[in-house]
């Protein structure tokens, strides 16, 4: 191009080289947008064009080197400050752009409009608590604005507020209550709180607005999952696929409902879909090896913990369930496998045993103790060992009047989620035999709900049961009965029992069998899990 500038004026100058970007002849539309500048040099409007076709031709860091060498002369320019942001945030320097659009609010704070953008940036430069305060400025400004209470509410969840989090959404919710977004926050959160029955109302009505949400059908499918209704949560988790095909929760949760129903194979497909070999998901793999496991297809269950164990090679849950799988001759656990497994499933622990898998373990071991002694309406210290969230104390506390009252289990998420529950008067952090050893007892009562499956040989417990039991005092204990002798690592990971074996070690230990009845433990895949409770006294 002839460089003498051959153009009239400006404005022939500028329709030029528009004219040349749509004709998609993009290099002589910029050398123009290069050389307005340089011929009407220290005109403010001519900068701006000339920036703007720049970035509309892509050259977006020469667009944003023009205009940050006319903001020496115009420091002020509300219009180059915000249009460096916007070139910033395109170049994806977040934090720089934040910086212009700051310094466009200091000069003029009043526009709410500027602060949302303002907290997006900060939000996209992961600066939640910078984006909070942006956010609560717009709002500041105005007060109706939904967009930036529900900004704000996702704001304070990132920073791992979530009641403040819920106050924004309830906001946004009163200011608008047709607001499909506002509605979904609120209801997704308040799911994440427990709140399951409000979350669900929310939900519904967010889904009544807007059905082309999936994640809100994945979610509402995730509160009937987790409180039992495995048909709704299959229904939910289809619509959500209509939606998007390709949302992996949508597959997981469908394949998890159909598997709790028994339906195996659907499950495995389902779940399988999950975790193609373009992405990954621990829980997923965990899940899909458990439904080949009840299949007895064991080559499919270890590719799916090998896939597990491929991109973390240190995980001993994936570890150990491989051993099982092998039928490896072990009599204990891998080293820290019950405290992983329990640390990876603890959010939703009690949802998923007490409303779908019907645990029944506390409950039969509080019945079979009222039946040994039904006399008793007191114990004055009780050590619940392996005690996960405390389903057992909660039980044991409504039969009897517990004294003092001690937890212990290896899992940190267990161990928060039963403080929160105050049921007792002190936790302890440690694996079973470790943690008996820090106690002074004696105790009236020692409680292994659910724990000798992931114990093994019962040896060093029992040693250790014995020592803080006092005179008469009581363990009860559940198993899943082995047909046969002594001890034997299934295929799920878990450890089964001979009744014979753990009355011979108890009496080695210095215990004696007093009442045990079998039982049904609790429902896994579709199935009874037959089992055995027992009191062994001191």
């Amino acid at each position: 191009m002839d460089k003498s500038f051959p153009f009239e004026n400006f404005l022939s100058a500028s329709a030029a080289a528009k004219a040349a970007l749509q004709r998609g002849e993009v290099d002589n539309a910029a050398e123009i947008y290069r050389l307005l500048p340089g011929v009407y040099p220290g005109q403010k409007q001519v900068i701006l064009v000339s920036a703007e076709g720049m970035r509309k031709c892509g050259f977006w860091t020469e667009a944003a080197a023009m205009l940050e060498a006319a903001l020496l002369e115009w420091p002020k320019s509300a219009s180059y400050l915000s249009a460096l942001a916007e070139l910033y945030r395109l170049l994806g320097d977040h934090a720089r752009a934040a910086a212009y659009l700051q310094r466009y609010l200091d000069y003029d704070p009043r526009d709410p409009a500027v602060w949302l953008n303002l907290a997006r940036l900060h939000v996209q430069a992961g600066n939640y608590g910078t984006a909070e305060t942006a956010y609560a400025n717009a709002l500041e400004r105005d007060p109706s604005s939904t967009v930036a209470a529900i900004g704000r509410g996702d704001t304070y969840v990132e920073l791992g507020e979530p009641k403040k989090a819920e106050a924004c959404y309830r906001r946004a919710v009163m200011t608008e209550p047709q607001n499909a977004t506002a509605l979904f926050a609120l209801g997704s959160l308040l799911m994440t709180l427990g709140g399951l029955a409000e979350a669900h109302d929310h939900l519904q009505r967010s889904l009544q607005i807007d059905p082309r949400n999936a994640r809100a059908h994945v979610n509402l499918g995730l509160i009937y999952f987790r409180t039992g209704n495995t048909a709704d949560a299959i229904a939910a988790a289809r619509n959500a696929l209509i939606v998007d095909k390709t949302l992996q929760i949508a597959h997981i949760l469908l394949g998890s409902a159909l598997a709790e129903q028994g339906e195996l194979g659907e499950a495995a497909r389902a779940i399988a879909t999950a975790v193609t070999n373009q992405t990954h998901n621990d829980e997923a793999l965990f899940i899909l090896a458990a439904v080949h496991t009840a299949r007895d297809e064991k080559t499919a269950a270890e590719l799916a913990l090998q896939r597990i164990i491929a991109a973390n090679a240190d995980n001993r849950e994936a570890r150990h369930l491989l051993a099982a799988l092998h039928g490896e001759p072990i009599s204990t656990p891998i080293d820290g496998f019950a405290r992983e497994i329990f640390d990876r499933i603890a959010p939703q622990f009690d949802n998923q045993q007490i409303n779908l898998r019907g645990y029944r373990v506390p409950a039969e071991m509080t019945t079979l103790i009222e039946d040994h002694d039904p006399e008793r309406r007191t114990f004055t210290g009780v050590v619940d060992v392996g005690c996960g969230t405390g389903l057992t104390m909660s039980t044991l506390r409504e039969a009897f009047a517990v004294e003092r009252a001690i937890g212990v289990d290896a899992s940190p998420a267990m161990i928060e989620l039963a403080r929160g529950k105050d049921l007792y008067d002190e936790l302890v952090l440690a694996d079973a035999v470790n943690g008996l050893a820090l106690l002074k007892g004696p105790f009236e009562l020692l409680t292994a709900a659910d724990l000798f499956p992931y114990l093994g040989n019962l040896s060093a417990f029992m040693t250790a049961a014995r020592a803080q039991l006092a005179p008469g005092g009581l363990l009860a204990y559940s198993i899943e009965v082995l047909t046969g002798d002594g001890i034997a690592l299934a295929a799920t990971g878990r450890f089964r029992h001979a009744p014979a074996y753990v009355e011979e070690v108890a009496r080695s230990a210095g215990l004696r069998a007093v009442a045990s009845r079998t039982v049904t433990l609790r429902r896994s895949l579709g199935q009874d899990v037959p089992g055995l409770v027992g009191l062994l006294q001191a």
